[in-house]
Formats: structure tokens, C-alpha cells, sequence
């Protein structure tokens, strides 16, 4: 039994080792995720190459979820196969992937490396932000403050402050649309008894009862 599970975990190393060289090619030809580059610089206090260590681990993390989610064995395929379909089926997906040279990398390691979606398109909008020069100013003098003065920790805090206040703003939105959709189902409510009350408004009695019972015999055809 040991044996067997051994062999299981060789065997996920290796197809990890093939997914790492895919995601290094990926790397040294300057393609890269904008939110994961985001979440790694925030997880590298101010370290470059932590950053794309990070990088790394999030990106291969990502590819096998991918994976994982259409139910397919990619250990099962051969590595040619294998980084054209990441090429052609899973990097197209990564709508905000960039050139790693146009990234400005500024950049604790991070205690779990998968990244949710939602977690990716925070920090996604945050590097869109920062290419785009907008920087929260308030924000900036807190990190600024927070590091002595050191700009690459500050970038690093910097980016961490901005994903919390983001996450904040969108949840507050949320709130609000969930506001206006009980809202609208009162409404309709409402709008229905007044419908229901209406259709009997001007019938007598009999007309109320036979119309009441015709609406419970259909209900019970159709159920």
C-alpha cells in the first residue's frame, strides 16, 4: 500500500516538473499573468525573484485546475500535445495575460498558492491600475509610511491594501444589487395580489368560487 501511494506521488511530481518547464518557456518569452504577477509581488515583500517564484507555483496551480475542471488527464498526454493545448486552449482564457518586461516588478510567501477567479480579477484590476499610472494616493502614504520609506515594500504593502479595499467596494455593490432585487420581488408581489384582487373585484360570489376552483384544477393538471 505504501509502495502504491509512493508511486502515485512520483508520478505527480513529475507531471508537476512538466507543467513548471511549460510555464518557465512561458516566462522566458515574456508572456505572463497580470493578476497572478499582481498577487505575487503582494506575497514576495518587495523581492523580484521571490516574486517569480511565486509567480510560478500560482500559474502551474491554475493550469491544473483548468484541467481539473474539463476532466481532463493531462499526465496523460505527451509534452508536445501538452504545451500546444495550454497554447492554444487555456492561454486565450487568461484574458489580461501580458509581456513580462512591460510589468513593473516591485516586487511573505504565499500560504496557499491557488488563486480563486475572483481573487485573480482583484489583483488583475489593480496591475491595470498601476500600467495605467492610477494609484490610490492615500493608500500609497500608508504604505509608504509602513516600510521605512522602502519603495519596493511599499509597492508590495501597497498592492496588498489596494486588493482589501477592492474586495470591500465590490462586496458593498453586492449588497446593493441583492437590496434591489428583494426590492423588485416586493414589488412584483404586490403588483400580483392587486392583479388577484382586481380579477375578483366585480364577480359575485358562485363566479369567485367556480373561478377559484378552475385555478386549482389546473394547478393540479400541470403538477
Amino acid at each position: 500500500m505504501f509502495d502504491y501511494f509512493k508511486k502515485i506521488a512520483i508520478s505527480n511530481r513529475a507531471d508537476d516538473e512538466v507543467l513548471y518547464e511549460y510555464v518557465l518557456n512561458e516566462m522566458e518569452s515574456g508572456i505572463i499573468v497580470k493578476g497572478l504577477w499582481g498577487k505575487a509581488i503582494a506575497n514576495s515583500n518587495g523581492n523580484e525573484a521571490n516574486a517569480k517564484s511565486i509567480y510560478m507555483k500560482y500559474r502551474v496551480q491554475s493550469i491544473k485546475d483548468i484541467f481539473t475542471a474539463r476532466e481532463i488527464a493531462y499526465s496523460e498526454l505527451t509534452k508536445p500535445k501538452l504545451f500546444q493545448y495550454i497554447q492554444d486552449k487555456i492561454l486565450p482564457m487568461s484574458s489580461d495575460y501580458t509581456n513580462l518586461s512591460s510589468i513593473q516588478s516591485k516586487p511573505k510567501i504565499a500560504e496557499n498558492y491557488k488563486v480563486s477567479e475572483y481573487e485573480e480579477s482583484i489583483y488583475n484590476e489593480i496591475a491595470e491600475e498601476l500600467s495605467n499610472g492610477i494609484r490610490k494616493e492615500g493608500l500609497w502614504i500608508k504604505a509608504i509610511q509602513n516600510t521605512d520609506g522602502n519603495e519596493s515594500r511599499a509597492l508590495s504593502l501597497y498592492i496588498k491594501y489596494r486588493s482589501e479595499s477592492l474586495k470591500v467596494e465590490k462586496l458593498k455593490i453586492i449588497d446593493e444589487n441583492k437590496k434591489l432585487i428583494v426590492q423588485e420581488k416586493i414589488i412584483e408581489s404586490e403588483r400580483q395580489k392587486s392583479k388577484h384582487k382586481d380579477r375578483f373585484k366585480n364577480l359575485t360570489q358562485e363566479q369567485k368560487d367556480n373561478l377559484m376552483q378552475k385555478e386549482l384544477e389546473d394547478w393540479l393538471d400541470g403538477s
